[in-house]
């Protein structure tokens, strides 16, 4: 199981789009509504517009293991790396996760 910080993403309707991105497309065409995004935000997501992303972005950190078996190892932290640079700078001290 591999975790990484997303506290401090404040917008985490633009993180399922990101991941949602980055997914493996479908088989066929798909759209993604609004609604899906927001729910994405809630709870462990399967699908997002018939991609399978296997997601729970709903707490102040991820397990980035599914979606990367899926999408390719280290794809998740990839998108929040690339879309999120401030949030994705973490050190280890004391056991607590800090904001560079």
């Amino acid at each position: 199981m591999t975790r990484i910080s997303i506290a401090h993403i404040q917008n985490k309707v633009e993180l399922a789009r990101r991941l949602w991105e980055y997914a493996k497309p479908a088989p066929v065409d798909c759209e993604l509504t609004e609604e899906e995004l927001e729910e994405a935000t809630s709870k462990y997501t399967i699908h997002l517009g018939l991609r399978l992303v296997k997601i729970d972005i709903s707490k102040d950190d991820a397990d980035t293991y599914l979606y990367d078996k899926i999408n390719g190892n280290g794809t998740f932290k990839l998108v929040v790396d690339t879309y999120f640079p401030n949030y994705a700078r973490y050190k280890r001290s004391h056991n607590q996760i800090e904001l560079l």
